[in-house]
């Protein structure tokens, strides 16, 4: 099985169709581990001025975000789940090798909760309700200094 990138679900994205396969961990698995997921530029902490990631992923299917970044190499971008309205979010990192920090964010994209430095096979669950779970690399909300009550624009 190889690996093929749907114009349909990258239009919207300005990097080459070619160079996004190279984000795919295995060729047999890109079609099950990328399936619903769309492609954003950056995400930018309003309140702080600061860009927090160059490139996001957007998860808004079951499917994407069930798999979130399970049997994936370590990532410089983020990985946004979006939810149909704003509840407790329960996060896991089970089959995830490496450390990432996280942002919740309510339905107005300001953050109410983060959980910094999440390790692999951990489990976390948000202190309040959020519409929108951010995972980024680690370390980024120390070097970006991003706090809860930040504006982020997505």
């Amino acid at each position: 099985m190889t690996c093929e990138v749907r114009e349909t679900k990258l239009a919207h994205h300005s990097t080459d169709f070619r160079q996004v396969k190279d984000i795919f961990m295995y060729k047999n698995l890109c079609p099950l581990l990328y399936f619903g997921r769309y492609f954003w530029q950056m995400i930018r902490n309003q309140t702080k001025n600061k860009i927090i990631a160059d490139d996001a992923e957007l998860c808004e299917d079951i499917l994407s975000k069930s798999l979130g970044l399970m049997f994936s190499r370590k990532k410089n971008n983020a990985l946004i789940f979006k939810f149909n309205r704003e509840k407790t979010i329960a996060l896991h990192m089970i089959f995830v090798s490496y450390p990432i920090d996280v942002l919740f964010l309510d339905k107005n994209k300001n953050i109410v909760d983060i959980k910094e430095n999440f390790e692999p096979f951990a489990f976390y669950k948000s202190g309040k309700k959020a519409m929108y779970a951010i995972g980024l690399p680690n370390g980024t909300v120390k070097k970006t200094g991003t706090e809860i009550g930040d504006k982020i624009e997505i």
